[in-house]
């Protein structure tokens, strides 16, 4: 549990990094889950998974995939930490920042498999059967 715990913190932190740098901005990971962040965070997801626009392809497409369900956990943790008004979220309109959470969450959930996850697991799948099979060729 504590390595799937650490992935997903250091997938999320690739990300947050990637967004401070394209966006030259001091970000915190509650500040990227709003809807109008989201396709500056498809295009950070898509750029730590190596995508390639011209071939259309993934140096590390299970890494753009997987981050999208880590923003769905984080986006759920959020959520319920604004509506226990938790003393570590730093929020002035409650309601206005729980809208854009969900909201943003409604986005990775419908949008994410059409930006990123469905050409990451096609690319995946063909690289798999690209791979060469090894064959045992002693004489036995």
């Amino acid at each position: 549990m504590a390595v799937v715990c650490s992935n997903k913190m250091r997938e999320l932190a690739r990300l947050l990094l990637e967004l401070k740098k394209t966006s030259h901005e001091n970000l915190e990971l509650a500040d990227a889950l709003n809807p109008t962040m989201f396709d500056k965070v498809v295009e950070c997801a898509k750029r730590i998974g190596g995508y390639n626009p011209e071939t259309k392809t993934y140096s590390a497409p299970s890494i753009s995939a997987h981050i999208g369900t880590s923003l769905k956990q984080a986006s759920d943790l959020l959520i319920r930490l604004i509506m226990k008004e938790d003393s570590s979220i730093k929020c002035t309109n409650k309601e206005e920042q729980l809208k854009n959470v969900k909201r943003f969450r409604e986005l990775v959930t419908t949008q994410w498999t059409a930006e990123i996850s469905s050409l990451a697991f096609k690319d995946m799948n063909e690289k798999r059967w690209q791979k060469p099979v090894a064959v045992d060729r002693r004489d036995k």
